[in-house]
């Protein structure tokens, strides 16, 4: 199961610079960023916790309908001028473990499932055939990797396996130990306390990391 900005596409940046002008233009109000501090780091518990600080005249439904959009725009014009790069070696890592009989792969973000696909396209990943499960779903990230598991489950034969995730955050990591899944941390953006990996290119060794 992959986490997707920061982990398999350098998009985290661009993508939280377009999340935090989208609140602003829609409610003149900026949000503040440091998203540890929120109880939920995903693209609608960011909006729910917003609400709640600023006691702002909206339902989540309704502020997330006037800023999805904004946000989506924002994502399509960073994408056309500067394209999306995924880490090194993640989309050959990644169809790897597609083809692989011995895992069955999932997506589980905490971005919205439009701009996810997006920025997964561009960077050059083939996810047709993909689940994928997102903020669109729900907007507590272990709910939404719970989600990404069921589904997995639901469209396979094989036995029912460990599950490994891969991702960049504390959240991640956070979401993982209480769901009891297996931690791959990506990147250095934090002091993690599981295995670690800077990138995708040494596929065996990572291969050598999964509990299957």
């Amino acid at each position: 199961m992959f986490d997707i900005d920061g982990t398999l596409v350098e998009s985290f940046d661009f993508d939280e610079r377009c999340f935090v002008d989208a609140v602003f233009e829609v409610t003149g109000k900026s949000i503040d960023g440091n998203w540890q501090t929120y109880p939920h780091v995903t693209d609608r518990g960011l909006l729910k916790e917003f609400i709640v600080r600023y006691d702002l005249d909206f339902t989540l439904s309704d502020l997330e309908a006037r800023v999805k959009p904004v946000f989506i725009e924002g994502i399509r014009q960073s994408i056309e001028s500067k394209g999306v790069t995924p880490l090194p070696g993640a989309v050959d890592f990644f169809q790897e473990c597609l083809r692989s009989k011995h895992v069955q792969v999932s997506l589980a973000t905490g971005g919205w499932s439009s701009t996810a696909r997006m920025k997964l396209l561009s960077a050059g990943f083939l996810i047709n055939e993909v689940t994928l499960s997102s903020s669109d779903d729900h907007f507590d990230r272990k709910e939404i990797m719970r989600l990404s598991e069921n589904r997995v489950s639901n469209l396979s034969t094989k036995p029912k396996q460990p599950i490994v995730y891969f991702g960049d955050g504390q959240w991640d990591q956070d979401a993982c130990e209480q769901l009891g899944y297996q931690f791959i941390q990506v990147g250095r953006r934090f002091q993690g306390r599981h295995q670690q990996v800077d990138d995708f290119v040494n596929a065996e060794k990572i291969m050598g990391l999964i509990q299957v």
